[in-house]
């Protein structure tokens, strides 16, 4: 039920925790069997303030991005590094899949108001 109507998905992990960059192993075909066709998947490796501290190389995480067929990114929430990027990002590519269905723009218009006139800032 977590997957049914999702438009999009990120997948985050610590990049100083080794731990949680092997829970992708877990949820990546998890989400691929339930998630509908087509959903759009990102990897976001979250701390990216703390490089000192990083367990989860960029190159490997770059890899199993690449291997999954995701987008990449690198946050911090801290210094607010990359988190708008992520975002808008996600959005594009969703109204992108939307138009390239068929929806038409009016209608991305509607879902865009509502969502956003239900959420708080």
């Amino acid at each position: 039920m977590y997957y049914k109507g999702v438009e999009g998905i990120m997948l985050c992990y610590d990049i100083t925790s080794r731990k949680s960059f092997f829970e992708l192993e877990v949820w990546t075909p998890e989400i691929k069997e339930k998630a509908r066709e087509n959903v759009t998947m990102y990897l976001v490796g979250t701390k990216c303030d703390l490089e000192d501290q990083r367990q989860v190389p960029l190159e490997e995480a770059q890899a199993f991005a690449q291997s999954h067929d995701l987008k990449y990114f690198e946050t911090s929430a801290l210094l607010s590094v990359n988190i708008n990027n992520v975002f808008e990002s996600m959005a594009r590519d969703i109204v992108i899949k939307r138009f390239s269905k068929g929806i038409m723009l009016t209608d991305v218009q509607k879902v865009s108001r509502s969502e956003t006139q239900n959420k708080c800032c």
